[in-house]
């Protein structure tokens, strides 16, 4: 054996926030040796692979140090005013249009233990905004507890975006400026899907973040009874995984005359199986919204993000649901990278900026099969998060944040107005056409690509039966919403 391994050893599995299964650590230990030290059975492909992940992976991905990178704005505490419902309702009317963080008690709960709240950005009354915190993740891989998620109060009102982007009042460009929004935070490491324990060394943890989600659910429905004029979903990063699964039950929970379903930089892709493997130690499948064959797939291992957010499609043809995403996004490279790793997937770990944009085209076509009210915005670069990442919501075009946008081609903060006003928008990516399986960065998907938005007849529940090969999706009656662009 090399003769590097007792220290190679001994150094990854003291890396700060990871938490390697002894068979990961054994095998990163392996792979720091050279070609010339190693056994004969290490010199191969998979060994010098293996020895590229160690590399990659020996240093924890630090949420909080790539915040200026990402152009999140820190806040503090100060900047909300509080509000405990043990003690007032916390009414929209009693928040004096402050924004305000509502601290629900209950079983709501951070992952380190602390008392979890939400925030509310009053505003309008018949202008109502979900907008899920992002922030990593915890997951569980070997029996071995990683921990990369924002797990406290502090991290996540620091996160929050109060005063920038979409949260930005004084803009004028700001589609949302009249909006209330309810921002669920992120304390919870579980994508807003999680209610179950687990063990992190000889500290048990909890996931709460369902019930987090839930108590701003149930805050916003005292608040909301009415039909509202426009409706919207959204979040970023990790709070794009949430807004996949939450798409459907929020849809079903409120009355309102336009409805928009908006991802920023999350789409989802996940390593071999992990992604189901994940839901069911976070208690996904416990969880009280998932519908019988949903749960079915969560308990079988099988359920994904993308199988919520096309239910939600198909009972909500009338919604228009859409993904900002860049084409090598950074962080979400780097959690597929971990996520595997931890997992020994050595193989997905060294996968390439272009399979991983290969990949997420890949959701995105399959999103658009579901049906003609799913668009996507398609950016250069390797950015992570627009919504709330100071300026960049403004800045950012089709050719990369701070770029003027390219010939016929909106602005993203002009491509999600129209959005949620149900206006002309379509699928919008810079560059040559090209089929999905030879994707390169300079490219966009030739068959996704400059197609329209389409809404459906409103609430439509019970699928329709009877169409013609050819024809749109059950439940749908195709209603363009104006003639192609270009």
């Amino acid at each position: 054996m090399c003769n590097r391994l007792v220290g190679m050893r001994a150094g990854i599995a003291g890396v700060l926030a990871w938490s390697w299964s002894a068979k990961a650590v054994s095998a990163l230990a392996e792979a720091a040796c050279t070609e010339t030290d190693c056994p004969a059975e290490l010199n191969d492909q998979t060994s010098i692979l293996q020895l590229k992940v160690a590399i990659d992976l020996s240093k924890p991905y630090n949420w909080l140090g790539t915040r200026p990178q990402n152009g999140l704005r820190t806040v503090s505490a100060s900047s909300y005013e509080r509000c405990d419902l043990a003690a007032s309702d916390c009414s929209l009317k009693r928040l004096n249009g402050k924004p305000t963080l509502v601290f629900p008690g209950g079983d709501t709960l951070c992952i380190s233990g602390e008392a979890y709240a939400f925030a509310v950005h009053p505003g309008a009354t018949d202008e109502l905004a979900f907008y899920f915190e992002g922030g990593g993740a915890c997951w569980v891989a070997h029996g071995s507890f990683v921990a990369q998620c924002t797990p406290d109060m502090h991290g996540a009102i620091r996160d929050s975006g109060l005063g920038v982007g979409i949260l930005n009042r004084s803009s004028t460009s700001n589609p949302f400026r009249s909006w209330t929004i309810v921002e669920p935070l992120y304390c919870s490491g579980d994508a807003f899907v999680g209610h179950a324990e687990a063990m992190n060394g000889d500290n048990e943890v909890k996931f709460r973040g369902f019930t987090n989600a839930m108590a701003a659910k149930h805050w916003a429905m005292r608040n909301f009874k009415h039909t509202l004029k426009n409706f919207a979903i959204m979040g970023f990063s990790a709070g794009s995984l949430g807004t996949q699964s939450w798409a459907a039950d929020l849809l079903n929970s409120f009355s309102f005359k336009a409805g928009a379903v908006l991802m920023d930089s999350y789409a989802g892709v996940f390593p071999g199986s992990t992604q189901g493997q994940i839901l069911q130690d976070w208690g996904a499948c416990t969880i009280q919204m998932l519908k019988p064959r949903l749960r079915a797939e969560c308990l079988d291992g099988s359920l994904t993000v993308q199988h919520m957010l096309k239910f939600a499609m198909q009972q909500h043809p009338e919604v228009a649901f859409g993904s900002i995403q860049s084409k090598a996004d950074e962080s979400q490279i780097w959690f597929y990278k971990g996520i595997a790793a931890s997992w020994g997937l050595y193989e997905d770990a060294g996968i390439t900026d272009e399979q991983f944009y290969r990949l997420t085209s890949k959701v995105y076509q399959e999103y658009r099969s579901t049906g003609p009210n799913y668009v996507s915005y398609n950016i250069d670069g390797r950015q992570h998060c627009f919504l709330t990442s100071t300026n960049l919501f403004y800045t950012t075009s089709l050719a990369g944040k701070h770029a003027p946008a390219p010939e016929r081609s909106p602005m993203l903060w002009e491509w999600v107005r129209d959005l949620l006003d149900h206006k002309s928008v379509s699928s919008e990516c810079h560059g040559e056409r090209m089929p999905v399986s030879s994707l390169t960065l300079k490219g966009c998907a030739a068959n996704l690509t400059s197609l329209p938005l389409e809404l459906g007849s409103a609430r439509i529940r019970t699928p329709k039966i009877g169409h013609s090969h050819g024809s749109a999706p059950h439940g749908y009656e195709r209603r363009p919403l104006f003639k192609h662009r270009r």
